[in-house]
């Protein structure tokens, strides 16, 4: 009997071995476990990002869509989209980033004391990296507006660090109308046309008047009289002969007189 061998219990080299199976299986498992967190933060992340990305976009073609003027220099790349709208509560409609948050902002009037609302289409899950629109004139048809917007995921954790892009361009399919005054930003400031690039015809059903009111010409509705507030100016015509001359009509001393003037 005492030659027989103790068969229970394990051995040292078993315990070893199954030490070794069980760290290895630790090891394989924890390694699936990181690999599958990074691939839910990073979708996740993904997914907020392009979520609002296109929410951007998206607040962006509607608003131009439906805006009666891209109120923006023609081929001039601006931080703001301003845009003017047929509608009394949001004559003036501005998008831009402002920190890290991209806003639009909804004016009723341009004069200060008008309703303003500001409303953030981003929130704090992603970072504002740039956003910036250029607008292009289409000659013969709409205009339209570039879009450039970068946006990314607000974290620290480079697991989780997502950017995405996006790139359109907008054409405002409705006609400029307008239901409420439509002013400049500041007095003198703004040309209605240009040289070469010309309105057709305008029709108006009140008083027209050129100038400030100390030197102005003015041409009144009511009564459909022409009138010119500066003194010695007069109304310049050019003679029907065919010669090139031109007159200038004006008053002295209660006497009309005409005299030749150089053409305009």
């Amino acid at each position: 009997m005492n030659g027989m061998k103790n068969t229970n219990g394990f051995s040292l080299i078993e315990v070893l071995i199954y030490i070794a199976i069980f760290a290895v299986s630790a090891i394989f498992l924890v390694s699936i476990l990181i690999v599958v967190t990074r691939v839910q933060l990073k979708q996740a992340s993904s997914h907020e990002v392009e979520q609002q990305i296109s929410f951007v976009g998206e607040t962006v073609r509607r608003y131009v869509q439906k805006s009666s003027l891209i109120d923006i220099t023609p081929g001039i790349t601006t931080s703001t989209l301003r845009l003017r709208v047929a509608s009394s509560s949001a004559d003036v409609t501005l998008i831009y980033a402002s920190g890290t948050v991209v806003y639009l902002e909804e004016r009723e009037t341009l004069e200060a004391g008008g309703d303003i609302r500001i409303t953030a289409l981003t929130d704090s899950a992603v970072r504002a990296d740039s956003f910036y629109v250029t607008k292009y004139e289409n000659p013969g048809g709409f205009s339209v507006v570039q879009i450039d917007v970068a946006l990314s995921a607000n974290t620290t954790n480079p697991m989780a660090a997502v950017s995405r892009t996006l790139q359109t361009a907008v054409t405002r399919i409705s006609a400029a109308t307008f239901d409420s005054t439509v002013q400049p930003d500041s007095d003198g400031a703004q040309n209605l046309g240009a040289v070469g690039n010309r309105w057709n015809s305008a029709y108006f059903s009140g008083t027209l008047q050129v100038g400030d009111n100390t030197n102005k010409i003015q041409l009144i509705g009511s009564t459909g009289n022409l009138y010119t507030s500066v003194a010695g100016s007069g109304l310049i015509v050019k003679d029907g002969s065919g010669s090139g001359t031109c007159y200038k009509i004006y008053t002295t001393s209660s006497v009309l007189t005409a005299s030749t003037i150089a053409c305009p």
